[in-house]
């Protein structure tokens, strides 16, 4: 856990932090609820180095095998006919 919270931090990391602390500190001056809501799911998601793409992998760290890119190509494909 301490790994996920100190380390990895690059530029856009940061960047989603500053953005998230916005989001939080407009939500209190203005009232509204909904969008500390949604600023505290993105300080979270910065946080702990999450995010939601598209390959069903949600960490940022490029450690997903599941990516289209990084797939095997080369599997035999068999059809079979249906009457």
């Amino acid at each position: 856990m301490k790994d996920i919270l100190f380390k990895n931090w690059h530029v856009m990391r940061i960047i989603r932090l500053v953005l998230s602390v916005i989001l939080l500190v407009e939500a209190v001056q203005m009232k509204e609820p909904l969008l500390g809501a949604f600023g505290g799911i993105f300080l979270l998601m910065t946080l702990f180095n999450a995010g939601c793409g598209t390959a069903s992998c949600c960490g940022t760290n490029d450690n997903c095998n599941t990516t289209p890119a990084k797939q095997n190509t080369n599997k035999e494909i068999e059809f079979e006919e249906v009457k």
